[in-house]
């Protein structure tokens, strides 16, 4: 898995629960397809219920990878089911272990389609 970010997500807090981009940024999967999230795009993390929050918080070392499945649910530039494995694939790259990572993928798989 090679996957790019052209910078960190720098962020300001938008209401409380959701934060906003500062600046746009662009990540290139492994298999060349780029996304550039804008500046200006709203985005909670990860939408994980609180009582969760002492294992899947809604920042981490998953806070990029989450901005950029938040920003595909939003604009629909792939599958549901693409956007949820491109999740899955930066989350890993980012460094979150897989025993965290696959049951916030399995979750966004089972219950995410509302927000689709």
């Amino acid at each position: 898995m090679d996957v790019k970010y052209t910078d960190l997500v720098v962020i300001v807090e938008a209401d409380g629960q959701n934060y906003k981009l500062d600046e746009p940024f662009i990540v290139q999967m492994s298999d060349g397809e780029s996304f550039t999230v804008p500046a200006g795009f709203e985005t909670n993390f990860a939408s994980s219920p609180r009582f969760m929050w002492s294992i899947f918080p809604p920042e981490g070392v998953y806070t990029r990878a989450a901005a950029v499945h938040d920003f595909l649910y939003t604009t629909h530039p792939v599958t549901r089911a693409q956007a949820d494995a491109i999740l899955l694939e930066l989350m890993l790259n980012e460094g979150t272990p897989m025993w965290k990572a696959f049951p916030a993928y399995l979750a966004v798989r089972l219950f995410g389609r509302s927000h689709w």
